[in-house]
This record gives C-alpha cells, structure tokens and sequence, in this order.
C-alpha cells in the first residue's frame, strides 16, 4: 500500500490552531510504572463508569469514577495480593492476598480475615456481599471463608477436585454463590443455580475467573486466552480466544453488556460497551471535546512538489521546512511567504514507485538536520548534515537493505534528549513474504532509536534504555516491531505518548498506542495481524493490539494514501 497520493503537486495546509482538548486517565498507581507488571484482579464500581486495576504488589490503579483511595505500594506483603471488590456504594474496595490476609480501603469494613490460620490451600479471591457488610474468601480447593453478614452456604474443600478453584462469586441475593475450576467446572451453593459449565471441554488455557449476570440466573466464565464461556441468561459479547494473547484478570459491566480483560502486563480489551477508561500501560487519553466539535482553523502556505513532511527549526521562530520527495528541503517564511532552499540532495535519491525522501528533523539545537531517504541502489539510508557550516556536510548514520521498491517508512523525530527514532517498512512487496515484521535480526518492520553519537568508530550508538540491547541475535536499535509500513508516527508533546499510524494490507487500518514509560519492546503483530484482523498463521509473540482499526469500506490508508480502487482521496 504506497503512501504518496498520485499528484505532482499539492497544496501543502498547516494547521494554526486545534482547541481539542486532551485528558489521560487517572491512576492512582505510581506514573511510569516499569513493565512488566502482575496484574492480578480488575473490578468495576455499580455504575460501570469506572474500574480498578489491581498488581500483585497491592498497587489499585484507579479509572473513570472508581476511587482512588490507596493502596499497598511500598508495603512488604508477607504474601501477594490475589483479588479485590469494590464495595457496593463504589466508594471503598477491598483487597486479598493469598494467605486470606484483607485489606480495606474507603468504605470498605474490615470483618475479618484468615491472615494467621494456617490454610491447606492458598486464598484465590474473594467476592463482597450485595450489603457490602461481609465478604467470602475462597481458597483453591474450594474452601469458603464468611465474614461479617456473608452465610456459609457450603464449599468444595473436602472433595477431590480434577482442578482446582480458581474464583468465585456471588448471587444478586447474596443467598448463594458459585465456585469455579480451572477447567470451568461450576459448583452452585445456596440459591445459585446451575446453568451449564465447561469442565468436560478440552480448553486450550484454563479457566481464570467468572461473574454472575445482574439477573443471578446466568453466569459468564474466562480463560487466560481470553475465551469467552456464556450460560444461563448470559449474552455473548465477544472472545479474543484468537489473537494468541495471555490476559490476567477480567470484569464485567454491571449491566453485563460489555467487560474488560487486562494483561499481566497491564495491556487493556474492553468488549462490548465496556467503556475504555484506561490501563497502566495501554490506556488511551480520552477526548474531552469530540472530534467532530474540535475547533480547527487552517492556513494554506502554497504549491509544493510532492511534499511529504513538514518540521520547525528550533532557533527559527518565523520559517516552517517542507520535505519534498524529489530531494529538497524548502524553508517557507511565515511573514513574507519567501521560499528558499535549504538542502537538494536529490542527486542521491530516485522517486520511482515509494521511493525518495521520506522524512526528516532537526537536532534540539537546530545545528543538525537527519533524514531518511532511499538511496540510488534502493536502500534506506539514515543520514545527518551539518547546517552550521555551506554546504552542509553529510554523515551517513545506517542503510537498511531493502528488498522491494515499496514499504520504506522514513519518518523521523528527533526527541529533546537528542535521540533520534526512525520508522522502517516491511521491505515491501505485499504479505511481508520474507516475515522480516517478526525478524528482529534486521530492521525492516520496525520503530528504532539510536544516538547518532559516534562510538568506539561506530557512527552512532545505540542507547542502553532500548529495549533489546543485549538480547542476542536481535538489533540493539530496535523500540518496537511487528509493523507493516508506519509511514508517519509521532510524539504527543503534552504527555510523551507514541502515536504509530500502519498502513494495512488490504482491508484494516490501524492506530497504535504506546505510552509514554511502557519502556518499548511491543511487538504489534503484523504479518500474523492486520490491524485487528488475524491475516495469516505466522507465529507473533504477545502482540499489542491497535487502539483504532477501521476497514476500508470506512476510509481508505490512515496516512492519507490515494484510494486506487474508489480513484479518489479520503
């Protein structure tokens, strides 16, 4: 899928002013929290308009209008946190570790806990009464524990199971509860019913939680593939038992039409109308003005070759600088409209099929300019020129072989740090035939980021924050991977978020999402994923999935590609 629109010459429009605001989710966890995490419960407060996030450690993140009452971070637990309730007044929540010890926050009572018996199987969660006056505790082999006005109304724990308990829940009465294996077996105690279970199924991961429709007469149960089990009144809203993702932890909406599941290491799906409120690594900031309300004003600069990407200088308060692809970088003065050449390496490059210069930026001084363009042999070169000396002088930093005309990347942004991030294509062709997304051995499918420092005769060096430095038979410079053709990503300057738009095959689109602190590392699945969409049977380790993914039957590329089919441009 090529990025460039089939006109040699385009209006170039710079946006002025954007009165959108942005607003990220709050969390009561520590900011920038280092991945991986454990997460180990989610729970949604009564209205479904918020949820917590709980780690092991006893760290609660807090989204939408779940409290943000505290939590354990610092504490020397004797033993993990295991699961947690919100209470039913959403103004308190409690938390349990494995050895029954429970912890109570907000409105939440203390009423007891099993904290110096001496269990014979360790606690695995814990559900609060309809009141919020008790609590169960429930241990792997199925032992009950009540407290406050919580009734005993049996338990597994004198019985052989084939798999042990791994979590309960309550009926809307709070006159009953059911406990559920690892291998989805349900036993029904007091006024809980019996509506099915998948204990006979060979499941491909085991059982990890399940929950209670609002009526008490179905109930849904989870396994760590993210399958989806419905019986009774429950509807299905949707399984992600597909996308080769492990998760941790699940909750559903109070009104049952949608749920969360968060990763171990804390990466959010929500289904159904589970509103997305946030995670501590993949939460999305939420728009507080729509987009179709944001209020935009435009300026037309003029007639530009082929533009492909625009910078500011820093030091050059009235000039903006357009890319064009043939080769030149054009400075535009702002006052007098006057255009005047800063570079023309266009002896260096050729433009036939996604060739050319693909993007550029400038140093935090403003002294250096780097851009990556395809050189005359077809390879991708990343190069520096110093401006403070006519004519600038070329360094080349690194080329990337490339094996099709199409699919370069080359977007550049150098951060305040100095480092500079570039993007990297799949090699081209269609379907990434070589697999090079998955290859982290070359950088073809990649986000890298190196300091264009010279090193030990290197031309640059690759900083030892980046994610695979030291990790052998992968390159060093690499920050995420799994990517088809991230034409354009960008930075958010408010809160340091990575945006990365991909260009798709043939039917999805995506956006992905990193933000800022994930530490990198994310592998975004293509070619096992297009977008949301499974694509083919290539294996892809732990993939992120894109926060936006649309078909094109909605649009065509996200960076603005001609529609060769519809022969316009959206």
């Amino acid at each position: 899928m090529w990025y460039q629109v089939p006109m040699r010459r385009i209006a170039l429009v710079l946006i002025a002013a954007a009165c959108l605001a942005i607003v990220p989710p709050v969390a009561s966890g520590p900011a920038g929290a280092a991945t991986p995490i454990d997460v180990v419960a989610v729970a949604a407060v009564p209205d479904g308009d918020g949820y917590i996030i709980v780690e092991s450690d006893g760290v609660v993140w807090s989204y939408g209008e779940a409290p943000d009452l505290g939590d354990l971070a610092g504490i020397g637990l004797a033993q993990p946190i295991v699961g947690a309730a919100i209470t039913p007044t959403g103004g308190g929540y409690w938390l349990v570790a494995s050895d029954g010890g429970v912890f109570a926050f907000g409105d939440a009572g203390f009423f007891g806990s099993t904290g110096g018996l001496a269990l014979v199987e360790p606690v695995v969660g814990m559900a609060a009464t309809p009141t919020g006056g008790g609590y169960w505790l429930v241990a792997s082999d199925g032992g009950v524990f009540a407290f406050g006005d919580a009734g005993f109304f049996g338990s597994t724990g004198g019985l052989a199971l084939v798999e042990p308990v791994v979590g309960m829940a309550a009926t809307p009465t709070g006159g009953g509860y059911w406990l559920v294996a690892s291998d989805g077996g349900v036993f029904a105690f007091g006024d809980a019913g019996f509506f099915g279970s998948t204990g006979a199924i060979a499941l491909d991961l085991p059982v990890m939680s399940m929950t209670p429709t609002p009526s008490g007469r179905g109930y849904r149960l989870f396994a760590l593939d993210g399958g989806e089990f419905d019986f009774g009144d429950a509807t299905f809203i949707g399984s992600n038992a597909a996308r080769g993702v492990r998760f941790a932890a699940a909750a559903v909406t109070p009104g049952g039409d949608g749920h969360w599941m968060v990763t171990a290491k804390g990466q959010l799906q929500q289904s159904g109308l589970a509103p997305r409120l946030g995670a501590p690594v993949a939460g999305p900031p939420t728009a507080e003005v729509p987009l179709d309300q944001a209020d935009l004003a435009f300026e037309t600069l003029g007639i530009f070759d082929e533009p492909v990407a625009i910078r500011s200088r820093p030091g050059d308060s009235s000039g903006v600088y357009v890319a064009e692809r043939s080769g030149r970088i054009v400075r535009y003065d702002m006052g007098s409209a006057v255009r005047t050449t800063l570079l023309d390496m266009s002896n260096l490059t050729a433009t036939d099929n996604e060739r050319g210069l693909l993007g550029f930026d400038f140093s935090p001084d403003g002294t250096k300019l780097y851009l990556d363009h395809t050189n005359l042999a077809g390879s991708v070169e990343l190069a520096e020129y110093d401006l403070t000396v006519s004519p600038p002088t070329r360094r080349l930093l690194l080329t990337i072989p490339q094996p099709f005309a199409n699919h370069n990347g080359g977007d550049i942004h150098v951060t305040e740090d100095g480092l500079v991030w570039a993007s990297s294509g799949d090699g081209g062709s269609g379907g990434d035939p070589s697999n090079n997304a998955q290859n982290r051995s070359n950088l073809l499918g990649t986000i890298y980021r190196i300091d264009p420092t010279p090193s030990a005769g290197a031309p640059y060096s690759v900083p030892g924050t980046n994610p695979f430095v030291g990790e052998a038979g992968v390159r060093a410079e690499i920050w995420a991977y799994g990517l088809r053709n991230p034409w354009r990503f960008a930075f958010d300057s408010a809160t340091g978020d990575l945006w990365i738009a991909d260009v798709g095959q043939g039917s999805r689109e995506e956006i992905n999402l990193e933000p800022a602190g994930s530490g990198g590392g994310r592998n975004y699945g293509w070619k096992a994923w297009e977008g949301d969409v499974r694509f083919s049977d290539v294996a892809a380790a732990d993939p992120f999935f894109p926060i936006y993914a649309y078909g094109h039957d909605q649009g065509c590329s996200i960076t603005g590609e001609w529609c060769r089919e519809a022969g316009l441009q959206r």
